[in-house]
């Protein structure tokens, strides 16, 4: 397994592992070739790396490393969106340090299956290019959907890092695993301003809801936020926590759900450029800050035995008080959220 920064990483739910995929090589290492990666682990604590099963290889050959994109898994398919490759992370990618590739599609591996394919993100943004944003697998639709949010989109041609331009989020794009078909929704509320580099998680509602929070991230040349908005689904309504408690600035962190109701923020940094983002110290014991989804507040503690998820209660008012009926439907998004797995 070559050291790496920036994987994808999916969930084995046939063992105990985890797949791995796309990256960048670390400072003056060497670019290996591209390839999933397979951890399983043992019942001690241990565990190995090898490489994952591929059956269409030539397939997967063709695709280039990325960096940058978007991943979710919805059962046993993984997913992975957008993106670039660089010199840092392909070594067919020739040029100087800071070039860029967008790289258009959505791929995908089928961990029964063991095949790979890349599926055209025609009808996505303006270029049909995306990076650093986030995406979630939600279960509306006959076969569930892909969500994506915020995060930067760049002519097919870009090069570098200043081609790229910040997505608002008045809209979100949404992918109908069955079509294969690409959908813009108009989102409502306190949605926040543009920013790339955040992060979120997904967690199911009551009544058939799904509410996706989503922390931090880089505001352009507004800084970097320390904000937590909620999207709920299907009302396509932000709300903005007012996040009482210890919270800090950061981007390039990762968020997980643990336990009942808690998001757990890892990592990140305070700024964007070295060597500030190397050397800044973070304020959170081991980089880890507790998020409290319910109640929409920051814990220096995490508590295992609170009830399950609710959806915070600005939340529950809003579609108690008949929010629904204030949704501008893009037709197509609503036949498919009128269906549910």
């Amino acid at each position: 397994m070559p050291r790496l920064n920036f994987q994808a990483i999916w969930r084995d739910h046939n063992s105990r592992g985890f797949y791995v995929w796309g990256g960048e090589t670390p400072y003056k290492n060497k670019v290996k070739p591209s390839n999933i990666w397979l951890f399983e682990a043992d019942q001690n604590g241990k565990g190995f790396w090898k490489n994952a099963t591929i059956d269409n290889r030539e397939d997967f050959n063709r695709l280039k490393q990325p960096k940058g994109g978007a991943y979710a898994q919805s059962k046993n398919m993984a997913y992975y969106f957008g993106g670039f490759a660089s010199p840092k992370t392909d070594s067919s990618i020739a040029g100087f340090e800071r070039e860029r590739v967008a790289l258009p599609g959505l791929v995908s591996y089928n961990m029964s299956s063991m095949q790979v394919a890349n599926t055209s993100s025609d009808g996505f943004g303006d270029y049909n290019t995306f990076r650093d944003g986030s995406m979630e697998a939600i279960h509306f639709g006959p076969e569930g959907l892909l969500l994506v949010l915020g995060g930067s989109q760049a002519p097919p041609l870009a090069n570098t890092d200043e081609d790229w331009n910040l997505m608002d989020f008045r809209h979100v794009f949404i992918y109908d695993l069955k079509a294969r078909k690409w959908h813009k929704q108009q989102t409502t509320g306190d949605q926040p301003t543009p920013r790339d580099k955040f992060c979120t998680v997904g967690v199911d509602g009551p009544n058939n809801t799904f509410d996706i929070f989503m922390y931090g991230g880089r505001m352009g040349k507004d800084g970097i936020s320390d904000e937590v908005h909620v999207l709920t689904l299907p009302g396509f309504r932000f709300f903005k926590a007012k996040s009482p408690g210890s919270t800090t600035a950061r981007l390039n962190h990762a968020c997980v759900l643990i336990g009942n109701r808690h998001m757990l923020s890892i990592g990140g940094s305070s700024d964007y450029e070295p060597p500030a983002s190397w050397n800044n110290r973070d304020p959170w014991t081991r980089g880890l800050g507790v998020f409290d989804l319910t109640q929409m507040t920051w814990s220096n503690k995490y508590n295992g035995t609170v009830a399950k998820y609710d959806s915070p209660a600005v939340v529950r008012q809003w579609y108690d008080s008949g929010g629904m009926n204030e949704i501008a439907w893009n037709k197509d998004v609503e036949s498919l959220f009128a269906l549910s797995r």
